[in-house]
């Protein structure tokens, strides 16, 4: 199938085995308003009828392609249909959710004009019963043209939701900007997003909202319980990544180390032990280390997170942490104390 010239936006739309809902996804894109848009599928080896759906919007539609990858990883996935881009700014829809007719062609016109490495957007919050919109960029400056680092650190405390924005290419390509190519779908999104926003020299927000995020599939790699150090391992990337712009790194260590300590306090939240006692050894050890070789601030820490990093690197217990109940029971009393110090 031929391939549409020059597209202004290339639309990455990663899938596995999500037929039930793939079909809307798919339609939602290929009905924009944008003249312009290569759409690129591609499937890790569904076996539930997804493939064949896709196949047949190929067939129909000459802008989409299916590119099919040989390992069950978003990342990889990613990857491949990062090589195969050829739009200006790429963007992305997973396949169990869907955007608005107009999404690419306002998104589009907004990184253009205003020469924007990224354009970011709400969304809407998707379930059976109701389609409420988000406003996950509440209290963010909209409109106005942004470096990230330093301008607007704040922008790192929403969740990653990389499928609210449209990348530029060159961008991503110049500064080496792709995916961890770990096992199924595990924090990929965050690696990628922390590194666009770290090498981001033009950034803007708009208000509107066009992604419709579906909330209650359970197939959700959100959901999943299995890759418990997966975080750890994108955080080490971004962290490798971040040591390319020492300037960068200076101005944002502090916020960047709170926000680390926030996410493996949420990815505590998902495990119970044994998984949980050996991903709260590895956190009071990374976070110990980090004290004595890369010492941080805790100036972008609240009250209640200094008093659990304190118990985490201390190793001890306190009273009223035990009683509080709060943070899944400060972390299970960080896990009985890393089970009694072992």
């Amino acid at each position: 199938m031929g391939q549409i010239s020059a597209p202004k936006v290339s639309v990455l739309m990663p899938s596995l085995n999500v037929a039930r809902f793939i079909r809307e996804s798919i339609q939602s894109v290929v009905s924009q308003t944008l003249d312009g848009l290569e759409v690129i599928c591609i499937d890790s080896g569904s076996t539930d009828g997804t493939l064949e759906i896709i196949e047949e919007f190929a067939d129909r539609y000459e802008n989409v392609s299916l590119v099919r990858s040989p390992v069950k990883s978003y990342g990889a996935q990613m990857n491949l249909g990062l090589k195969r881009a050829q739009g200006e700014y790429i963007g992305i829809v997973e396949t169990d959710d869907y955007v608005d007719a107009d999404a690419f062609e306002k998104l589009y016109a907004i990184g253009v004009s205003n020469s924007c490495d990224i354009v970011k957007s709400n969304r809407y919050s998707k379930s059976e019963t109701s389609d409420e919109r988000i406003e996950i960029l509440r209290g963010l400056p909209y409109d106005k043209v942004f470096q990230p680092v330093p301008d607007l650190l704040n922008i790192f405390n929403p969740a990653p939701s990389i499928w609210t924005s449209i990348y530029r290419r060159d961008f991503l390509v110049d500064h080496g900007i792709d995916f961890l190519e770990t096992p199924g779908a595990s924090f990929q999104d965050t690696g990628f997003v922390y590194k666009s926003y770290i090498a981001a020299n033009s950034m803007m927000l708009t208000q509107e909202a066009f992604l419709h995020y579906r909330v209650d599939n359970e197939a959700s790699s959100v959901k999943s319980k299995q890759k418990v150090f997966c975080v750890m391992d994108e955080f080490s990337s971004i962290e490798s990544f971040m040591s390319r712009y020492p300037e960068k790194k200076k101005l944002f260590w502090d916020k960047y180390c709170e926000l680390k300590f926030r996410t493996y306090e949420w990815n505590t939240t998902r495990l119970e032990s044994p998984e949980l006692d050996e991903f709260m050894s590895a956190f009071a050890s990374e976070f110990r280390n980090m004290m004595e070789s890369d010492p941080f601030s805790l100036r972008y820490f609240s009250t209640k997170q200094r008093e659990s990093l304190e118990t985490l690197i201390g190793g001890g217990i306190k009273p009223r942490e035990k009683e509080a109940g709060g943070f899944k029971g400060l972390m299970e009393t960080i896990a009985q104390s890393l089970r009694l110090k072992k």
